[in-house]
């Protein structure tokens, strides 16, 4: 004799299941075999168990390639959302001799250049880090972003802050890069060095040709006093005072070689470009020449 189903409830179900398709079992006829009908129930319930199996696996699958397909379709919308994506665009920003220029990025951070600099940055900022490139001085207003901090590239060193106030100084024809601190905190590298930290009124001083850096205490807000016209020099390398009103008044300025070494403290407000050479006469005790080309400071040296 075959096994029969183990449950009562199985027998009633499939029993239910055959008088609904109008297959009357009269139990009660000496004609009824209970044997066989085990049998069929068995049969029975077999089959409908192969068929939840087959369902089963069925559903299975059918949920799989639905997924399969449906990450495929996101996969090819973004491939193709990403081939439809511009690259950032580069702009470039540059105050001619004679003029600051200011303005704002993407990011909201404002910048004012001075005479003569050159600002490369992106229309929009993507990534990890907010990075432009300067050549000559700018002041930087640096809107606070935590997780992407601010670089600002001068050649071979990096200025990295998150939100802070500074200038940075980096003209090409100058032996030295300068950064000084209003605001917040600053670090600055040479590529592949460890950065030195700066705080408010403190300014590094890096040398191009021996890669070295020296920090000093400044009055930070001197430093960035072209902003409003006015040039301010304290002990300052004749030099790089003349060159300051060359990029300023758009002008050229020569002097001979016995004022090579001078250095001199001197203040200027918006003053016209003759009264800053008669009073550049006075502090070095020189004459002053007018040539075709501009100007020449003539005499015998600093004293």
């Amino acid at each position: 004799m075959k096994k029969r189903p183990n449950t009562e409830e199985q027998i009633r179900r499939y029993y239910d299941e055959l008088q609904q398709d109008d297959q009357i079992l009269d139990i009660t006829s000496a004609e009824f075999d209970q044997d066989a009908l085990y049998s069929d129930i068995s049969s029975g319930i077999e089959r409908a168990e192969k068929k939840k199996r087959f369902f089963k696996r069925f559903r299975k699958g059918a949920v799989a390639a639905v997924l399969f397909g449906g990450i495929s379709i996101f996969a090819y919308l973004q491939l193709d959302k990403d081939a439809l994506v511009e690259p950032v665009k580069m702009a470039t920003a540059m105050a001619e001799n004679g003029k600051v220029v200011n303005l704002v990025l993407a990011d909201g951070t404002t910048i004012w250049l001075n005479s003569g600099s050159t600002l490369t940055y992106p229309s929009k900022f993507t990534g990890n880090t907010r990075t432009v490139s300067l050549t000559g001085e700018a002041y930087f207003e640096v809107a606070h972003r935590k997780t992407q901090p601010f670089l600002i590239r001068t050649g071979q060193l990096t200025t990295t802050v998150l939100g802070t106030t500074f200038n940075v100084n980096a003209y090409k024809k100058q032996e030295n890069i300068s950064v000084s601190v209003l605001s917040g905190k600053v670090g600055v590298a040479d590529a592949g060095a460890k950065p030195v930290f700066l705080t408010p009124n403190l300014q590094v001083v890096y040398n191009r040709s021996g890669r070295s850096m020296k920090v000093k205490t400044v009055d930070a807000s001197t430093l960035i006093a072209w902003r409003e016209g006015k040039l301010i020099f304290k002990g300052t390398a004749l030099t790089e005072v003349l060159a300051a009103i060359e990029r300023k008044y758009d002008v050229s300025i020569a002097v001979n070689a016995a004022f090579k070494d001078c250095r001199i403290s001197v203040d200027f407000n918006n003053e016209s470009i003759n009264k800053v050479m008669v009073v550049l006469s006075q502090v070095l005790n020189a004459q002053v020449v007018r040539t075709s080309g501009g100007y020449l400071l003539k005499g015998n040296g600093c004293k």
